[in-house]
Protein backbone atom coordinates (compact mmCIF):
# COMPACT_ATOMS: atom_id res chain seq x y z
CA UNK A 1 0.00 0.00 0.00
CA UNK A 2 2.90 2.36 0.75
CA UNK A 3 4.47 1.80 -2.67
CA UNK A 4 1.10 2.16 -4.42
CA UNK A 5 0.48 5.46 -2.64
CA UNK A 6 3.91 6.82 -3.52
CA UNK A 7 3.55 5.70 -7.10
CA UNK A 8 0.20 7.46 -7.45
CA UNK A 9 1.54 10.62 -5.78
CA UNK A 10 4.92 10.82 -7.54
CA UNK A 11 4.45 8.82 -10.73
CA UNK A 12 7.54 6.67 -10.08
CA UNK A 13 9.32 5.00 -7.19
CA UNK A 14 13.08 4.44 -7.00
CA UNK A 15 14.12 1.63 -4.70
CA UNK A 16 17.66 1.79 -3.33
CA UNK A 17 19.56 -0.68 -1.24
CA UNK A 18 17.58 -3.66 -2.47
CA UNK A 19 19.98 -6.58 -2.77
CA UNK A 20 19.30 -8.06 -6.19
CA UNK A 21 22.36 -9.97 -7.35
CA UNK A 22 20.77 -12.49 -9.70
CA UNK A 23 17.71 -13.11 -11.83
CA UNK A 24 16.42 -15.45 -9.11
CA UNK A 25 16.71 -12.62 -6.54
CA UNK A 26 14.70 -10.37 -8.85
CA UNK A 27 12.11 -13.07 -9.46
CA UNK A 28 11.70 -13.55 -5.69
CA UNK A 29 11.16 -9.79 -5.27
CA UNK A 30 8.31 -9.59 -7.82
CA UNK A 31 5.48 -10.82 -5.54
CA UNK A 32 6.14 -7.86 -3.22
CA UNK A 33 4.70 -5.63 -5.94
CA UNK A 34 1.39 -7.50 -5.94
CA UNK A 35 1.25 -7.87 -9.70
CA UNK A 36 0.82 -10.98 -11.79
CA UNK A 37 3.56 -11.06 -14.38
CA UNK A 38 3.14 -12.89 -17.66
CA UNK A 39 5.60 -15.18 -19.32
CA UNK A 40 7.25 -13.90 -22.48
CA UNK A 41 5.58 -15.52 -25.46
CA UNK A 42 4.77 -14.52 -29.01
CA UNK A 43 7.28 -11.68 -28.84
CA UNK A 44 8.91 -10.20 -31.90
CA UNK A 45 12.55 -10.45 -30.92
CA UNK A 46 14.70 -13.19 -29.41
CA UNK A 47 15.12 -13.18 -25.62
CA UNK A 48 16.62 -15.67 -23.19
CA UNK A 49 14.75 -16.89 -20.12
CA UNK A 50 17.03 -16.34 -17.10
CA UNK A 51 14.62 -17.60 -14.46
CA UNK A 52 10.88 -17.79 -13.90
CA UNK A 53 9.39 -14.55 -15.38
CA UNK A 54 12.83 -12.94 -15.90
CA UNK A 55 14.15 -12.54 -19.44
CA UNK A 56 16.93 -10.67 -21.17
CA UNK A 57 16.14 -7.58 -23.18
CA UNK A 58 16.03 -8.02 -26.94
CA UNK A 59 19.07 -9.81 -28.27
CA UNK A 60 18.96 -8.12 -31.66
CA UNK A 61 21.98 -6.05 -32.61
CA UNK A 62 21.53 -2.29 -32.26
CA UNK A 63 21.24 -1.85 -36.04
CA UNK A 64 17.99 -3.89 -36.15
CA UNK A 65 14.69 -2.03 -36.11
CA UNK A 66 11.92 -3.04 -33.68
CA UNK A 67 8.53 -1.64 -34.61
CA UNK A 68 6.62 0.50 -32.11
CA UNK A 69 3.97 -1.08 -29.89
CA UNK A 70 5.87 -4.30 -29.70
CA UNK A 71 6.17 -3.98 -25.93
CA UNK A 72 7.13 -7.60 -25.35
CA UNK A 73 10.34 -7.00 -27.31
CA UNK A 74 11.74 -4.02 -25.40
Amino acid sequence: DLLDGLLLKRGAVLLRGVKVNSSDDFNNLLPAFGETFMNYRDGFSPRTKLSDRVYTSTEYDADFFISLHNELSY
